[in-house]
């Protein structure tokens, strides 16, 4: 009885509960690995990156239970295509990874073609309403000269997201000298360094003086954002924040300054009270969304 529990709760421990599939933290260990045999003995598999495109809308429209239908009826049409070898498992929410065994990018590209035209050729019906499957795979291939399972994981989903800006209804393969894919990867870094900036407090604030050119006297300043690298290199905005409004998380930066301005000023009454006129630019995903700005009424109040 206490193996037969000890196996439940690994099992439990590295799949997830609706799909029955690898979960993320199982992914990352298969893929690892798979990685390490490569550099040790060679040989190549491809790794695809699936983002399911419809789920939400059938999970709004139509409610939990649809949703949790939709996915599994979803991974039962992409497992129908795959081999024994090969695996496929759910990285969270709509994302989903499947690893093809002893594959080219040539032969991964075949498979998640037929992937593809069999998702499209299967309706989902709810409550009398109709949904269609629709995903755009990224593949990567798994190699002796990948640098580590994260670097696959975001180059796959590199793939998948340039997928859908081309028009979406395609297959994506990530190759080096691809410069779309490469510029993408890039920006997928950035977002990924100013996440962990944000929690390491490794952005820093710096103030502009304004000055008035008739000579007034008033102090005044416009607050301006840079990165702070781990190994100590100051990084300039234009570096990381197109890459952040491109992918939609400015406002995780917006919410960090005002955040920081409102503590410094609060802190510092003396210098509050000299000061004239503070200037903190947004972006115009924090201005449209409601949250950040009830977020910043609450800042105010405080």
């Amino acid at each position: 009885d206490a193996r037969a529990l000890a196996n439940e709760m690994a099992h439990q421990a590295s799949h997830d509960e609706l799909t029955g599939l690898v979960n993320r933290r199982e992914i990352g260990r298969r893929l690892a690995r798979l990685l390490d045999q490569a550099k040790l003995r060679g040989g190549q598999h491809a790794l695809c990156y699936i983002d399911l495109d419809r789920f939400k809308l059938v999970n709004d429209t139509c409610g939990h239970e649809a949703g949790d239908r939709y996915l599994c009826r979803f991974v039962a049409t992409v497992q129908a295509r795959l081999r024994q070898v090969d695996w496929m498992g759910r990285l969270g929410g709509d994302e989903f990874a499947v690893l093809l065994q002893d594959s080219t990018l040539e032969q991964a590209e075949a498979v998640m073609a037929r992937v593809y035209a069999a998702l499209a050729a299967t309706a989902f019906e709810w409550g009398g309403r109709a949904s269609d499957m629709i995903c755009c795979p990224g593949v990567v291939e798994i190699h002796a000269n990948a640098p580590d399972v994260d670097w696959l994981l975001r180059a796959a989903d590199t793939a998948c997201y340039v997928a859908k800006e081309e028009g979406r209804n395609r297959v994506r393969c990530y190759r080096e000298s691809d410069q779309t894919l490469v510029r993408r990867r890039r920006e997928f870094d950035w977002v990924a360094k100013v996440r962990l900036a944000i929690a390491e407090r490794r952005l820093l604030l710096y103030a502009q003086r304004i000055e008035a050119l008739d000579g007034q006297a008033s102090l005044q300043y416009e607050v301006l954002v840079r990165l702070r690298e781990s190994d100590g290199r100051v990084i300039e905005p234009g570096a990381f924040l197109p890459a952040v409004e491109r992918y939609g998380q400015a406002m995780m930066v917006d919410r960090y300054v005002v955040d920081a301005v409102a503590a410094l000023l609060a802190a510092n009454p003396a210098h509050l009270e000299r000061l004239e006129l503070c200037h903190v630019n947004v972006s115009a995903q924090s201005v449209v969304d409601p949250s950040f700005l009830d977020h910043l009424g609450r800042l105010f109040d405080r």
